[in-house]
Order: C-alpha cells, then structure tokens, then sequence
C-alpha cells in the first residue's frame, strides 16, 4: 500500500496547511546547479522527437493559436481562482491546531501527538515558536501568491510545448479552423475562462463526493497488485535479516554491519518525520 500511496502523493498538497507547504520548500532547497541536474536527468525521460520540416512550418500559426487559447497571465488567474473557490476553502478545514507544526519543530510524527491535549500543544509549539500561529495565517496569506507567481514563470514553458504539440497534432486547415474560432469574442471568452473553471466549487464539491469512490478504487487497485505478485518471495527488512545475513549484505555495500544498521536506523526516524 505505500507504493501505492506515493503515487497519489501529490493529492494531499491540496490540503497541506501552508505552513507545512512552505516549511517544507526550505527543508528540500537544492541549489541551481542540483536542481538543473535533478531536472535534466528528469527530461532525458521524455524524449522528444523533433518537428518536421511540414511542422516547422505550421509552428508560427500554432503559436499564435496558443497566444489566444491561453492569453498572458491566464495560468497565474487560474490558480488564484483555485485558491479563492476550492484551496482556500480545503485549508480552512485544518482543524489540527498547533499539533502538525509541533510535530514538525520536533521532527516527530503528528499522530504521537494525537492524544495530547490542544492547549498543551499550542503552549508547547509557542515555546519553540512564539509565533506559530501568525506566521501559519501570514504563510497562508503568501501561499496564493507564491503559487501564483510560479504558475506565472511555466506559463512561457506550457504555452512553448503546446504550440509544438498543435503543430503536430493539427495540420494547416485545422489550425485557421480552430484560430477562426478562438478569435471570435465567444472564444476568446471560453479560452480565458476554460481553466478558471476547474477553480469553480461546483468541481470542487464534485472531487469531494467522488473520494469514497476514489479510495475505494486504491483498495481495489492494491488487491490487483497484491494478486498480481502473490506467488513471489516475501519482502524482508533489515530486521528480518539475521546477524550473519546483515553482516553479508553491509560486506556488499563495503561497510559493517554496525555502519549499516546506524544507517538503517536514521532512514526510520527520518521516515517518520515524514507524516
């Protein structure tokens, strides 16, 4: 199930309190050079074949097409309305109090913290940091805005790919057909609002209802694994191993088996921290 859950992830920045989002960015900041090297190893696994001649051609039109599809500025107007109609609205929903950023400032996991009472945790959490609660409500306050402002710096990268895609995908005729109707006060119209309706709380109220269904789809989607590699051998932990087993594997890895299992031992705490 945890591989399963790592692939939907990505769902629960949603919901993250800005607080974390934030304090997050700073614990995982690598420096341009890694990052360049990070985002280059991650390119080279979409390979993309060049355009032809025919759509090089057909490149200055899907360009201008693009311009009208998504107007300047329309990623940024996008993700303020998700804030505004469905973000914003899910962050209020945080009723946690001050455990998650306690937990955070010890490095533990908020469920230790679960039974703990809310006042004891907000004193403890303002002797850490005085200011918790102002900096989540600032933080969150930011948060629209930051991602506003990175929405805005991929725009000129999305609009880019796209213009090649419909170069691609779409010859001469197709391009001045779709172009003619972008151009009409109704396209231009459907063009701006076309994204700022997912923000639309009608969408959101949608996702909501849909997550029974959604969780129950993972349940069956980690019974199709579990089936699917239910004749293999079973996994086993460093734990499971015996001392003479360890001792081979850290051989392995040109290290002790004392090395190892210290080694071990700080990616659990270091998992843990990762509720």
């Amino acid at each position: 199930m945890k591989s399963l859950l790592k692939l939907v992830a990505p769902l629960a920045l949603i919901v993250m309190p800005a607080s974390l989002l934030a304090q997050d960015a700073q614990d995982e900041v690598l420096s341009g050079d890694d990052l360049a090297g990070v985002m280059g190893a991650l390119g080279e696994k979409f390979p993309v074949e060049p355009l032809t001649p025919e759509e090089e051609a057909r490149l200055p039109a899907a360009t201008a097409l693009v311009d009208k599809i998504i107007p300047d500025g329309t990623m940024g107007e996008m993700m303020s309305g998700m804030f505004d109609g469905f973000l914003g609205p899910l962050m209020e929903l945080d009723e946690s109090g001050g455990q998650l950023q306690l937990a955070k400032l010890l490095g533990i996991s908020a469920s230790q913290l679960e039974n703990i009472d809310d006042d004891a945790v907000a004193h403890a959490a303002a002797m850490l940091d005085p200011d918790w609660e102002l900096r989540r409500e600032r933080e969150a306050e930011a948060m629209p805005r930051a991602m506003n402002a990175m929405m805005a710096a991929m725009e000129p990268t999305m609009k880019s790919a796209m213009s090649e895609m419909y170069a691609v995908y779409f010859d001469a005729t197709e391009l001045s057909d779709i172009d003619a109707f972008f151009s009409t006060e109704s396209g231009a119209n459907y063009a701006r609002k076309s994204f700022s309706m997912s923000a639309d709380p009608r969408f959101a109220g949608a996702m909501m209802q849909a997550m029974p269904a959604i969780f129950a789809g993972m349940a069956d989607m980690q019974a199709e694994l579990d089936a699917a590699t239910a004749d293999l051998a079973e996994q086993r932990s460093w734990d499971d191993l015996e001392p003479a087993e360890q001792e081979k594997l850290a051989s392995m890895l040109r290290m002790n088996r004392f090395e190892l299992d210290a080694m071990v031992s700080g990616l659990e705490a270091e998992e843990a921290r990762e509720y």
